[in-house]
């Protein structure tokens, strides 16, 4: 395969995730949920914030961000409850990273960091995942938009920032106190 097939591959799979919704929001009774690339772009705008103020390495971070899902092009998005019941699942994501990635050994050594995740921008990346659920679940709980409330108790992340961001947008729905963060209001 070519340089230029591989990076044909790559993008193929980056508009697989945009055509594919967010499982989780639909069994909550959400219509016409973010996608995975919404989701991933989101994630990667939460890193990038989260990595740039606790002194991480932002180019790693953002490159763990945009392919932490990368896998779910061709298992498509399932929520956790049910990928933690599926034996072998995650040698199956690796297998599907490791093709995908395939002739990007940097790429992909980034990707097997994140899955590890022991390093600080891994842990950034997993903390933003939960900071992008939790962001998500009050936007549609807001928007009157399915049962989301499974998703307003989010587990804390182990990063004082990212527990704090999660708190505050708790907060911040409690209160009703959203309009500051509409589009277009003073």
């Amino acid at each position: 395969m070519t340089n230029t097939d591989e990076m044909i591959r790559l993008l193929n799979r980056g508009e697989r995730l945009e055509a594919l919704p967010r499982t989780g929001w639909l069994f909550a009774g959400v219509t016409s949920p973010e996608s995975v690339a919404a989701h991933s772009y989101n994630v990667t705008l939460v890193a990038l914030w989260l990595a740039t103020n606790l002194g991480a390495d932002v180019g790693k971070t953002v490159q763990m961000a945009i392919l932490h899902d990368l896998a779910e092009s061709e298992t498509t998005d399932l929520p956790k409850p049910i990928k933690g019941k599926i034996s072998g699942m995650k040698a199956l994501e690796s297998k599907i990273t490791n093709e995908i990635l395939q002739g990007m050994p940097d790429a992909l050594r980034i990707y097997e960091e994140y899955e590890a995740a022991i390093s600080l921008e891994a842990k950034i990346v997993k903390a933003a995942d939960s900071i992008q659920m939790v962001a998500k679940a009050c936007q549609y709980h807001r928007q009157s938009r399915g049962d989301v409330r499974r998703f307003l108790t989010p587990k804390l992340t182990g990063i004082d920032l990212a527990d704090g961001v999660i708190a505050r947008l708790l907060e911040r729905l409690e209160n009703s106190d959203w309009n500051d963060l509409e589009y277009g209001a003073s």
